[in-house]
């Protein structure tokens, strides 16, 4: 695998050295001339689905507080993520692939996600959101395992549905516990130790929970997978991101039957089906 690196980080930090003594107006000024021009096009992205501009007023609050950790994340990322690449192409073998690793200073809302960029599959990390360089490792192993996954698998996310999404994610959060083995079962699903009783509300429940998704596997609603997966779901009877606690626990299920390269191989129509046996 090719691996573009794209670290915005060093534009930040020119940025925020100059705006850091400035008013909260002369910050958002400078974040929009110093930074945000510099990388539109990336920004552009982030503002589909993954950050919006109401949110920039708190995050210049925080930047200060984070800015040690925004550097420290953004060094060496190049060496570590090719290191993980290496780690996860051992399960999934190695592919011919190019892709955009891209790290931004965004608004604290979403982490790391997988998207399209300059026609290239793109991984993108946000250099804000970790002060712990071993979750941001988990983070970087969950998402090459998607692209891997995507890549070598029969899984068709273009046409998927709740099940899909639901085993893809269970795919990625196992292929990271295999990576990196000794942490306890809600860091994985969270890449993080700081959401314990988000993931007990979804685990005290799980059974119910799977039983409920189990009913609606096949439906491609988009209101439906916020529910499952999204942080701004408002949806009480679902705890928040349960998707990922429901899929992890299904491939872990899954695994005393079949093998990952097994289960990689199934189609839409067979993820549904197995799924169906374990939740």
């Amino acid at each position: 695998m090719k691996v573009n690196v794209i670290n915005t980080v060093p534009t930040f930090l020119e940025y925020w050295n100059n705006a850091h003594q400035k008013s909260v107006d002369e910050k958002k000024a400078l974040w929009s001339t110093k930074y945000h021009e510099r990388w539109k096009e990336i920004f552009d992205v982030y503002f589909t689905n993954w950050g919006g501009m109401e949110l920039l007023d708190k995050s210049i609050a925080r930047y200060s507080e984070s800015i040690t950790n925004i550097k420290s994340n953004a060094e060496g990322i190049e060496e570590r993520f090719l290191k993980i690449v290496d780690d996860v192409e051992r399960i999934f073998g190695e592919v011919d692939l190019e892709i955009n690793l891209i790290i931004l200073v965004g608004f604290y809302c979403s982490n790391g996600w997988v998207t399209s960029f300059e026609g290239k599959k793109s991984i993108f990390v946000a250099a804000e959101f970790y002060d712990n360089e071993s979750y941001l490792n988990m983070l970087i192993a969950h998402e090459i395992a998607h692209v891997l996954y995507h890549e070598v698998g029969n899984i068709d996310l273009k046409n998927g549905n709740l099940g899909v999404s639901i085993f893809d994610e269970g795919i990625a959060t196992y292929v990271t516990k295999i990576i990196f083995k000794g942490h306890d079962e809600h860091e994985y699903i969270w890449t993080s130790d700081k959401y314990y009783d988000y993931w007990k509300k979804s685990n005290d429940i799980l059974i119910e929970l799977s039983k409920d998704a189990r009913s609606v596997l096949e439906f491609k609603d988009s209101d439906l997978y916020n529910q499952y997966f999204s942080m701004s779901s408002s949806n009480k009877r679902v705890p928040i991101r349960s998707g990922y606690n429901i899929g992890f626990n299904a491939v872990k299920l899954l695994s005393r039957q079949y093998s990952l390269q097994e289960m990689t191989k199934w189609n839409n129509g067979m993820i549904v089906s197995k799924l169906q046996t374990v939740l």
